[in-house]
């Protein structure tokens, strides 16, 4: 499940999903977002971290296509392979309102 992250709303966003089925700690690997909202998400931020909560990398999503709902952010760092990552995309609306979600690798 999704949190919201800060906002006086009475839910929180639609929909936030994140594939992580392309990602294997590689350059350009994918990770796949769906975000939706009835305020339109206005951005999708993606931050990996290892097991620590070290930073690896972070960065913006692209929708592809435009206004589709659909995400992706493409990694810019390679990971050392067997190493654990925590995945925390974090997705904005219209009106600044925010959800994130979680997942490990």
């Amino acid at each position: 499940m999704f949190q919201r992250a800060r906002g006086g709303r009475s839910r929180p966003f639609d929909e936030l999903r994140a594939g992580l089925s392309g990602y294997a700690g590689q350059v350009n690997d994918e990770i796949a977002i769906r975000a939706s909202d009835d305020f339109a998400v206005m951005g999708v931020a993606v931050a990996i971290a290892n097991e620590s909560g070290q930073a690896l990398e972070e960065g913006a999503a692209t929708e592809t296509p435009p206004n589709s709902g659909y995400w992706v952010y493409k990694a810019t760092q390679a990971v050392p392979t067997g190493t654990a990552v925590r995945v925390t995309v974090t997705a904005t609306d219209r009106p600044g309102h925010q959800a994130t979600r979680q997942e490990t690798q």
